[in-house]
């Protein structure tokens, strides 16, 4: 939290910097489920659902900080069923797609 925090504020005076290289989504959403695992409700699936994806350019430290904000949220509310991190590239040129989805129920807006 006090790393997202610090970056929240560094992005806000332009100085966040990407580091892209090579990475595996589906090795970074499983190793998203490996931390909060033990945090799950029990009978809460957690479901990779990434399969034959492309090695992708980007910084692998944002996309996981972005998925963990997300399944954290989807942790709070969802008590039975499932989380589900899901990705797409519909264009290999274009950007990435990604998803995480539940079975929760989230409060109104």
């Amino acid at each position: 939290l006090v790393n997202d925090i610090l970056d929240a504020a560094s992005s806000r005076r332009s100085r966040l910097v990407m580091k892209v290289q090579r990475c595996e989504v589906g090795e970074l959403a499983a190793s998203v489920f490996d931390v909060i695992r033990p945090l799950a409700k029990k009978g809460v699936k957690l479901r990779n659902k990434i399969s034959n994806m492309p090695v992708i350019e980007g910084d692998p430290d944002r996309l996981t900080q972005v998925l963990m904000n997300l399944c954290s949220n989807s942790l709070k509310v969802t008590s039975k069923g499932h989380i589900s991190i899901d990705a797409a590239l519909p264009d290999p040129a274009g950007p990435l797609l990604v998803s995480v989805s539940d079975t929760g129920v989230h409060p109104r807006p």
